[in-house]
């Protein structure tokens, strides 16, 4: 009775500047088609290939394996609907693919492409790493707060300032709400970069004295073009 003792091939990685050090789960990777031998499996953040070190009752070793080149192809989904939100990248399909000497896979756009989101060619061959990674980008924005409950609205000389530098935000502004009631509001001097958990922090403070001790941070299900001149806005409403 033959049987299979698979060992790992090759390990690819997907990572994302927003989630930090958390696996991102924002994409899943399928292969198109797996060489006979060679197994698949998917796991959070990314994939693993094996290969059978006893295929067809001979035994043999990765180096034997990639003795002859082949190239592999995996189409690479989105799960994830708000990823263009928090992530630096235009509307588009990529190709990403490994290189000789290199452990970080390379990325290349095509314009105008159908789905999938991405496409991952993988070379097998003597040169091949046992370990490839890409890390996505995160996207900054500005960060612009909103006071909408009726207690902050009578504020007086409101502000909203970072405690650690005591940079303070550009405010406040007046704008009208849907329900054309009056609402201030506070935008970011430069854009923050987005990420989960956030690294910066924020106060609303009355003449210098805290009303609001920690800001909540952006949601990333709502991030806009409304702050003129700037493509990437994210709006926290306070109540």
């Amino acid at each position: 009775m033959q049987t299979s003792s698979y060992i790992p091939l090759v390990n690819v990685d997907f990572a994302h500047e927003y989630w930090g050090h958390q696996p991102f789960r924002g994409i899943r990777v399928s292969p198109y088609r797996i060489n006979a031998g060679l197994l698949f499996r998917a796991r959070p953040g990314g994939f693993t290939l094996y290969f059978d070190a006893s295929f067809r009752g001979r035994t043999r070793t990765r180096a034997q394996v990639l003795e002859n080149p082949s190239t592999l192809l995996f189409a690479v989904t989105l799960q994830d609907p708000y990823f263009y939100n928090y992530t630096d990248l235009p509307l588009n399909t990529f190709c990403y693919w490994n290189e000789t000497g290199n452990a970080t896979l390379h990325q290349e756009t095509t314009d105008g492409a159908p789905p999938p989101f991405g496409l991952l060619e993988l070379t097998l061959d003597k040169d091949l790493s046992t370990q490839y990674a890409y890390r996505f980008a995160t996207r900054s924005a500005y960060w612009r707060y909103v006071l909408v409950g009726e207690a902050l609205a009578q504020l007086e000389n409101p502000s909203i300032v970072d405690p650690q530098t005591k940079e303070a935000f550009e405010g406040p502004q007046t704008v009208t709400l849907r329900n054309a009631r009056p609402a201030l509001t506070f935008t970011s001097k430069n854009p923050i970069a987005l990420t989960e958990p956030a690294t910066r922090r924020f106060q609303l403070l009355e003449q210098g004295r805290v009303v609001m001790g920690m800001l909540p941070t952006p949601d990333i299900r709502f991030i806009s073009s409304a702050v003129p001149g700037s493509p990437f806005a994210a709006e926290i409403l306070l109540y």
